[in-house]
């Protein structure tokens, strides 16, 4: 049974926005009929700290696209609350 774990850094950019994507790479054994999650852990970056992070965690929904076999998947986060700007720290797992 293959799987991976990491973490990605999602841009919402400097205008606030109500999504935002990062594509993860380099998952040389992930399949395409693999489970994907994402979420956000309350660390921080050097434009959100950790009480961002943790109100990301609230208003923030993460969808995992379909696994591309060999390569990676995009993760993609909407803000169902208001808007967001800066970078997050997602964590991520995937396993077959």
């Amino acid at each position: 049974m293959a799987s991976g774990l990491g973490t990605a850094v999602i841009d919402f950019g400097a205008v606030p926005a109500t999504e935002a994507s990062v594509e993860v790479t380099g998952q040389a054994d992930i399949t395409a009929d693999c489970a994907i999650e994402a979420w956000v852990t309350a660390r921080s970056t050097s434009d959100n700290d950790t009480t961002a992070h943790k109100q990301a965690a609230l208003f923030l929904r993460f969808v995992c696209s379909e696994a591309t076999e060999g390569t990676g998947f995009t993760i993609t986060a909407y803000c169902l609350i208001g808007f967001v700007t800066g970078t997050f720290l997602i964590d991520w797992t995937w396993s077959d």
